[in-house]
């Protein structure tokens, strides 16, 4: 998020856009992915159903956003899911 401030504030650019990574994943899914790259139990991890959830708004299935304008705009490329645990890894000393 930072970097593409950044890149906002160098390029002059306004306006409203989505800065996020490249893919689209169910909760349950980046859920896993967590797990997996941290190397935690996931037998711990349960799939529900959302309307179980009973939420008011409705969500999704699938997060994320469509990054297109940031990209032809300002240049902006994000770092995949991996990438960036990575770089949390490295920064909180994990």
């Amino acid at each position: 998020l930072v970097t593409a401030i950044h890149k906002f504030i160098d390029n002059r650019k306004y306006g409203i856009f989505n800065i996020g990574g490249p893919e689209f994943l169910s909760r349950f899914d980046f859920t896993l992915r967590i797990a997996d790259f941290f190397d935690l139990n996931k037998k711990l991890i349960e799939a529900i159903v959302t309307s179980q959830l009973n939420q008011l708004a409705p969500r999704p299935l699938n997060s994320g956003l469509v990054i297109r304008k940031a990209g032809n705009e300002i240049g902006y490329v994000p770092h995949n899911i991996e990438d960036s645990f990575a770089i949390m890894k490295k920064e909180l000393n994990l």
